[in-house]
């Protein structure tokens, strides 16, 4: 349930950040920074999606991140929440707390549960600063790879996404884009389960949306991408989050 963003949007949203970083705090993001970022990738993805405008649903997503939000690290942040017209089940997050959410996503969930442990995730990402902390790792990488990193955290690209950007780039370098956004994606896991709970939602909805994506992976030839992986594969995440429960 992962979408493949297009090379267009991949590239332009990781240089838009990358060009950025001279700006930026050397070991704390200032909220006017972390704003800046997020209004100048919104403004791209808002070239390259449509919205989908229902304001009662979107209001439903709200209200889920506002409960959460007292529970994180940052609850003073705000989120902007914006529903995208595609049929693609995907959610993801950009600096400064925008929240995207697609249709097909909508359409998929089955719980109240569920939507919360999504929007519980990608709230964890903007709450330890996945987006902007990695732009301090790319600093010292090539630009193709600091592109890749950028996209990889604040989209939940797959591997296969990531992997096509970085071609060409050295194994070296893939292998730290590989080991980093392995941690940061399983850290989200752990921290949207620990708002689930404060916020007096069942932290099995994070479980049961993350099991049908184990089962289709259970079901297809397993291949150890080794460096080239960029997101625990589900069935792991799966378990991870069962020993947490």
């Amino acid at each position: 349930m992962q979408r493949f963003l297009s090379g267009k949007l991949l590239i332009a949203i990781g240089l838009l950040v990358l060009l950025s970083t001279s700006a930026a705090p050397a070991r704390e993001w200032s909220e006017e920074y972390e704003k800046k970022v997020g209004e100048r990738a919104a403004a791209q993805i808002a070239e390259e999606y449509e919205f989908y405008d229902d304001e009662e649903i979107r209001e439903r997503v709200v209200n889920i991140a506002n409960s959460l939000a007292s529970h994180t690290q940052r609850p003073g942040l705000a989120y902007t929440v914006i529903l995208l017209d595609d049929p693609e089940a995907n959610a993801f997050t950009i600096p400064g707390g925008h929240i995207y959410v697609t249709k097909g996503l909508l359409d998929a969930i089955e719980s109240e549960a569920q939507l919360a442990g999504v929007i519980a995730h990608e709230m964890a990402h903007n709450c330890t600063y996945d987006g902007l902390d990695q732009l301090k790792r790319a600093q010292d990488l090539t630009l193709a790879t600091a592109v890749a990193l950028i996209v990889a955290i604040a989209t939940s690209q797959s591997e296969e996404t990531v992997y096509g950007v970085v071609t060409g780039v050295q194994i070296v370098t893939r292998g730290v884009l590989s080991r980093y956004s392995i941690e940061i994606e399983s850290r989200a896991d752990r921290n949207a389960v620990s708002y689930l709970l404060a916020s007096g939602y069942d932290p099995v909805g994070l479980l049961t949306f993350m099991e049908p994506l184990a089962r289709k992976e259970r079901q297809r030839p397993r291949s150890e991408l080794g460096i080239v992986q960029t997101h625990p594969f589900s069935t792991k995440r799966v378990s991870d989050i069962i020993d947490l429960l």
